[in-house]
């Protein structure tokens, strides 16, 4: 009888050692299309919702994303419930559903997704208990359900009850108050305190002198903080006050990201802090990229600090790149423009990043691009056939059996090979080997003629079974070496 072709046999590259394929996985930077209705603007804040949706805070406006189409949200000025202003500087969203997010100097919105509304909270001056600072700059939802909000004036804590401001703020004349009133970064570790990075890189969002800042610890009982500060002397203190990322890994290990060359690990029963310089002369060490240039409006700080889905620690700067800090073999890989990068590419200046549920990770830039970086989106090991390739089985040494238009391949775990003809003319039909399979130790093979042979790894013998004319079950085997 005739067979047709089946429809797995192209030319391929194909897989192997697949029991090593979850330690070979190499990181792709995918650039996300925007919406047309997006003027560029970077995109300042990343969240996702209850149900699933991203949203993007942007330079131009809120966009919802559903992985394939964008929902705009703008202001209408006839409409006193649409958003307060296009520029956003951060977001996050609650367990009810609802949308926090800052307006660029117009203090705080809540968008109610359900029906579209957004509740607008602003600074008075004569209301002790309404938003202290117009300008918004960190946004954080606690276990315990209350949202955080660091301002330009300080910390406030939101009562939904009232939907009235509690302030923290600087008291000069008080050590346990809050360290500087520039709020750039909230953080909840999972014993439940919350951590407060006070102090910015932007010369304009950091009144005074570039040494405010600083890391506070609060007690939320008392309402008092610990602070934790730069202090020449101590080598284990803050390489600079100006506090951006902070972040608690799966193994517990706790992270902070300063301005500058700021990369350290905090123990927090000791309150102490382990720098992680970068090194010229190693620079596959744990540490941030090599810092860059001052800019006009501030200076080089790490950006972000998170962890993907294989426990690997990606350290976002505003000049110098990202590096990816693998745990397991203790060193850092860089990306970003230089040509020396293990991935070159368009951007250094690296904003936010945000992990969805599905491990997806979300990458922003000042430069108006956005990254997603799949762990599904694997590059394998791979072999070069150079032939058609028709069937696989896999033997209890991890090697691969490849059925090929010319024979029978062997590809071992050590990436030697072997080839066996079932036929010792190579054009033969006898050795396109269309299925494989495995039989115990030993291998059952259809080819082209439609002769069935049974291969034995250990003997390197075939056994060829053949019809046997004018019965309905009997077959003629015969036996051989390859």
């Amino acid at each position: 009888m005739s067979r047709s072709l089946p429809f797995c046999a192209f030319f391929f590259t194909t897989f192997f050692c697949f029991h090593i394929l979850s330690s070979a996985q190499e990181i792709n930077f995918k650039l996300v299309q925007r919406d047309k209705n997006d003027l560029g603007g970077a995109v300042l804040g990343i969240t996702q919702d209850t149900h699933g949706f991203l949203w993007l805070a942007t330079q131009a406006g809120l966009f919802k994303y559903d992985g394939y189409q964008y929902i705009s949200y703008h202001p209408t000025p006839s409409n006193p419930n649409s958003p307060a202003g296009d520029p956003i500087e951060c977001i996050a969203t609650d367990r009810t559903g609802y949308v926090w997010l800052a307006p660029v100097r117009t203090g705080l919105d809540r968008l109610d997704p359900v029906t579209g509304i957004f509740t607008h909270f602003r600074h008075k001056k004569n209301d002790t208990g309404s938003l202290a600072s117009d300008t918004v700059l960190a946004i954080l939802q606690d276990h315990d359900g209350t949202i955080w909000i660091g301002t330009q004036h300080g910390l406030d804590r939101f009562d939904n009850k009232s939907s009235k401001f509690l302030h923290y703020e600087n008291d000069p004349n008080d050590p346990s108050s809050l360290s500087c009133n520039t709020v750039r970064a909230l953080y909840e570790d999972k014993q439940g305190t919350i951590w407060v990075g006070t102090g910015s890189a932007f010369y304009g969002e950091n009144p005074g002198y570039e040494g405010n800042g600083g890391l506070n610890k609060l007690n939320k009982e008392t309402g008092k903080f610990i602070r934790y500060m730069h202090d020449e002397k101590d080598p284990h203190s803050l390489i600079d006050n100006r506090v951006r990322a902070i972040f608690e890994d799966s193994r517990g290990n706790f992270w902070v990201g300063t301005a500058g060359d700021g990369l350290h690990t905090m123990d927090r029963s000791r309150g102490i802090f382990e720098r992680h310089p970068y090194d010229s002369t190693h620079p596959d060490k744990l540490s941030r990229p090599r810092t860059k240039n001052v800019y006009s409006y501030g200076v080089d700080h790490i950006t972000f600090i998170t962890e993907d889905a294989d426990g690997r620690i990606w350290i976002g700067t505003f000049g110098g790149g990202v590096n990816v800090f693998d745990p397991s073999s203790q060193k850092v890989v860089h990306y970003g423009t230089d040509p020396k990068s293990r991935q070159q590419i368009a951007d250094n200046e690296f904003w936010t990043a945000y992990k969805t549920r599905d491990n997806v990770l979300w990458i922003s830039t000042w430069r108006t691009n956005l990254y997603k970086v799949s762990p599904y989106q694997v590059v394998l090991p791979h072999a070069l056939v150079g032939k058609i390739v028709f069937s696989f089985a896999e033997d209890d040494e991890h090697g691969l059996w490849i059925g090929t238009d010319r024979g029978l391949i062997h590809k071992f775990y050590t990436g030697n090979e072997e080839q066996f003809l079932c036929d010792k003319d190579s054009s033969s039909l006898t050795n396109r080997i269309y299925f494989i399979e495995r039989d115990d130790s030993k291998f059952w093979l259809l080819t082209g003629n439609n002769s069935l042979y049974l291969f034995d790894p250990s003997t390197k013998h075939m056994e060829r079974y053949r019809h046997q004319p004018g019965t309905q079950t009997a077959c003629v085997r015969t036996r051989f070496m390859r």
